[in-house]
């Protein structure tokens, strides 16, 4: 996940800080800084757990695609 499509992600789903988003994620709130940073990657496990709270918070997969697709 880009780092710039998780940020846009986490604040359309209603997310206005990170601190927010980290608690729903279970990580560090620096975790998500580093995420959004792009100084650490997101592996599988963090990318499924962030899909699936994006998901709970009324973000769809489809969404999320076409998000990413607006990078390019």
């Amino acid at each position: 996940m880009d780092r710039k499509l998780l940020r846009n992600c986490r604040t359309i789903a209603g997310f206005n800080t990170r601190k927010d988003f980290a608690e729903a994620v279970g990580v560090h709130p620096a975790t998500v800084t580093r995420w959004e940073a792009g100084t650490v990657p997101l592996n599988k496990h963090w990318k499924i757990k962030v899909i699936k709270v994006l998901a709970e918070a009324g973000l769809t997969q489809n969404e999320i695609y076409l998000l990413s697709e607006l990078k390019k």
